[in-house]
């Protein structure tokens, strides 16, 4: 995962804009802006990961590197 990629999604988007275009991405259709990824999956992980990490950052209760490295703690348990 690159932390830059997310970082990008976190910092110039809404938690909404996020949202809308996992939407459009999970039907196929064009996004409303870029997101770097090799392929839809790919992409999908980052904007999946920048919801998570802008939810903790609205709280308060994390700053980036830290909601950064619990998204991929959590996702590393899963597997």
């Amino acid at each position: 995962m690159k932390v830059d990629a997310v970082r990008n999604l976190v910092e110039n988007y809404t938690i909404d804009q996020l949202v809308e275009a996992e939407k459009a991405l999970v039907n196929g259709e064009d996004l409303s802006f870029r997101v770097v990824g090799e392929d839809a999956s790919e992409k999908l992980t980052y904007l999946l990961a920048a919801v998570y990490i802008l939810e903790r950052l609205k709280s308060g209760t994390l700053e980036f590197a830290e909601a950064f490295r619990q998204y991929t703690l959590q996702v590393r348990e899963t597997f």
